[in-house]
C-alpha cells in the first residue's frame, strides 16, 4: 500500500511469495449417516428440506441449480426439465452461466418419482420441483442431534461424486455428470485420493484360488505325457 501510494519507491516484500493456504478437508457421511440425517430432518417435520438433501446427494447438482438463484436470474428446477422418457434432466443455467442436459440416474428418478406434488393431482410442468430456497436449518439441527459435523448443502454434491468414484466410474463421466467442464480435471485433483484408497481396498479383496507355486495335481507333467512306454 505504501508502494501504491508514492510513500516508497519500491516494494521490498516484492520477492517474498504468498503463503498458501491449508486445503480444506471434506467431510462426507457415510451412507449410514446419510440415512439418519434424513431420518432427523423429517422426524422434525422438515421433510422438503429431506427431500432437497436427498435430491443433491441423487443429482450431484449445486444448490442454485435445483432451488434458482435471484442474484444470479437463476430459475428453479421444475417439472418440465426432467424427461422421464428419455430419462435425461436439464439444468437450464449453471456456474459456469451455461446450461447443461444430464443423465437420469436412476437413484435420482426414484427420489423424484417419490417427491409429493405441490398441488392436487399430478405434477405441472411449470411447478417447482423444491418449494423451498434452503435446507440449512433443518440440516444444522440434524448434525447437531446426531454429533455429526456441521454439513453444508454443498457435502452432499461431493458425496454423489465419492460415491460414483467407489462404483469405478472414471472422472471424467462424474464431470460431465457435475457440470464440470475440464474432462475430470478438477475431480481427480479433489478425490483422486479416494480412488487410490478404494483401488487399495479392493486389491486387498482379490483372492486366487490356484497356488501358483506348484502345478495342479490332476494335470500330467507334459515330459512325462511325451514319455514312450518300454516296449
Amino acid at each position: 500500500m505504501a508502494s501504491k501510494h508514492g510513500l516508497l519507491l519500491d516494494n521490498p516484500a516484492r520477492s517474498i511469495a504468498r503463503r498458501k493456504g491449508h486445503k480444506k478437508v471434506i467431510q462426507i457421511p457415510t451412507r449410514e449417516e446419510f440415512k439418519q440425517l434424513l431420518a432427523a430432518m423429517r422426524a422434525n417435520g422438515a421433510n422438503d428440506s429431506a427431500n432437497l438433501i436427498k435430491l443433491l446427494a441423487r443429482s450431484g447438482c449445486r444448490l442454485s441449480e435445483i432451488v434458482g438463484n435471484k442474484k444470479y436470474k437463476k430459475e428453479p428446477m421444475r417439472w418440465r426439465d426432467i424427461d422421464f422418457d428419455r430419462k435425461m434432466y436439464t439444468v437450464t443455467k449453471s456456474k459456469n452461466h451455461e446450461g447443461r442436459t444430464v443423465d437420469l440416474l436412476p437413484k435420482m428418478e426414484e427420489c423424484l418419482r417419490e417427491l409429493p406434488a405441490e398441488s392436487p393431482g399430478p405434477h405441472q410442468p411449470d411447478d417447482r420441483i423444491i418449494p423451498i430456497a434452503s435446507a440449512r436449518t433443518a440440516l444444522e439441527n440434524a448434525c447437531r442431534k446426531l454429533g455429526l459435523p456441521r454439513y453444508g448443502h454443498h457435502t452432499f454434491r461431493h458425496y454423489l461424486c465419492t460415491t460414483a468414484i467407489a462404483q469405478g466410474v472414471d472422472f471424467e463421466t462424474i464431470a460431465y455428470w457435475v457440470g464440470h467442464k475440464d474432462n475430470g480435471a478438477l475431480a481427480c485433483k479433489t478425490y483422486g485420493h479416494l480412488r487410490k484408497e478404494h483401488s487399495a481396498a479392493m486389491a486387498r479383496r482379490m483372492i486366487f484360488d490356484d497356488d501358483e507355486d506348484r502345478p495342479p495335481t490332476n494335470v500330467i507333467p507334459i515330459n512325462a505325457a511325451y514319455r514312450r512306454s518300454p516296449s
